[in-house]
């Protein structure tokens, strides 16, 4: 049947993508600075969306928080590279 092979989430990402606002990371960066605890900044290095020269300014704003580098990735790491994704979750986590 057509639309057998779609993610479930397809209808969603069109729409997702006209609200992605570029600043909007840096916006609430001051709010960031709140975090109480151990937080994970996982970023792709060929995001077209969140530029890359984002991710350190925005891990400095994070109290106690580690920034990690997807190589290879654009925005939507979780779908780009689900492996890398998972073993960077699981070290970070245990």
């Amino acid at each position: 049947s057509r639309g057998h092979n779609r993610r479930p989430y397809g209808r969603y990402f069109r729409p997702s993508l006209r609200r992605l606002n570029k600043e909007y990371t840096l916006a609430v960066s001051d709010q960031l600075k709140q975090l109480p605890h151990k937080t994970l900044v996982m970023w792709g290095e060929k995001d077209p969306f969140q530029k890359p020269e984002y991710a350190p300014k925005l891990a400095a704003e994070i109290p106690n928080s580690d920034l990690i580098w997807v190589a290879d990735a654009g925005h939507w790491l979780i779908d780009e590279k689900p492996t890398e994704v998972g073993e960077n979750l699981i070290r970070f986590l245990g």
